[in-house]
């Protein structure tokens, strides 16, 4: 797949498998199937370079294998999206070459965590600059309209103009905001005053809002577990059948309420582990070990989810809960 221009639709932050706890090895069979399954959902991109996807535990060997198995699965149908996650823009251009070269189509790039940065746009002309001239590959940023996320995510919009007036190879951007749409509806409309690149939002909290504000899609570890209902959110507001758009998404809300924490009482750092467990509690995946230094969520957090789900009506499969183990080294 050539000559990616622009990226929208529903795209999952795909999840890596395991054979075990231990999470030594990737369990190539279930992997494989896991991408299958959404392929055969209809979703628009499989994203193998997220934070769900754990790109910065995973090492070179095996980021690209991940790519490669997803190339593979996908069969050219829909394009393959690695990851760029370093403080070194040479680790950035290595890491980007290394997607390219399993054929990745484009690289979601998470911008350095450098101590003191914040909304600090020539360091980034510079850093995804060098990516763009030594690799060439379509970049999707990663960006967001405050600094709630960490500040290195931050971007105004003045600031997000300028990379797009500088940086042709962007295809689009993951904006997260959750539910700051004002925030995200700014930055969204600074980038459409360039040109047509895809924006996507961030997380699976307030799908509805974002997509009748203009968001072109979503780019979430949250799809792993609704793909259906994902696609269907994006649809039917494409359709202007808002009330059912409305009603699908807001069913997600006690179980996103409870991923993120913050509405519930509990700390946000587990929510991508709780991604995770509820795609094992809903039967999307068979096992939700994570490698460190991602920490199992405590047993009530994953209570918690069983009856976010339940209260949700949504699909759960999995009756007898226990605590979940600690990865090994």
């Amino acid at each position: 797949m050539t000559g990616l221009t622009k990226i929208s639709g529903i795209c999952p932050a795909v999840f890596v498998l395991y054979t075990d706890a231990t999470c030594r090895k990737i369990d190539e069979r279930a992997q494989r199937a896991h991408y299958r399954k959404l392929v055969d959902h209809g979703i628009s991109a499989l994203v193998v370079g997220g934070h769900a996807g754990e790109i910065v535990s995973l090492n070179p060997d095996e980021r690209m294998f991940v790519i490669q198995m997803a190339k593979e699965e996908a069969k050219g149908q829909i394009p393959v999206v690695g990851g760029v996650v370093a403080d070194s823009t040479a680790e950035a251009i290595a890491m980007a070459k290394d997607a390219q070269k399993v054929g990745a189509d484009a690289v979601l790039f998470t911008p350095p965590c450098v101590p003191g940065w914040k909304a600090e746009v020539n360091f980034l002309l510079h850093h995804y600059g060098a990516v763009e001239e030594a690799v060439g590959i379509p970049i999707i940023l990663f960006a967001s309209p405050s600094d709630r996320y960490g500040t290195q995510y931050m971007i105004t919009q003045a600031d997000m103009k300028m990379l797009l007036q500088n940086l042709p190879s962007v295809i689009g951007a993951k904006i997260t905001a959750q539910w700051d749409i004002g925030g995200f509806m700014r930055i969204a409309r600074a980038m459409r005053e360039v040109r047509d690149v895809g924006c996507l939002k961030a997380g699976g909290q307030a799908q509805f809002a974002h997509y009748a504000y203009g968001a072109d899609g979503s780019l979430s570890g949250g799809t792993n577990f609704s793909p259906a209902d994902d696609i269907a959110v994006l649809r039917l507001v494409k359709e202007r059948k808002t009330f059912e758009a409305q009603k699908l998404s807001d069913s997600w809300m006690p179980v996103y309420d409870t991923i993120y924490g913050t509405q519930v009482g509990l700390p946000v750092v587990y929510f991508h582990y709780r991604y995770k467990v509820t795609a094992w509690l809903t039967g999307a995946i068979d096992a939700p070990w994570m490698r460190l230094p991602q920490m199992p969520p405590p047993l009530h957090d994953i209570e918690m989810l069983r009856d976010a789900l339940l209260r949700a009506k949504k699909p759960m499969v999995r009756r007898n809960l226990a605590a979940l183990p600690v990865s090994k080294v």
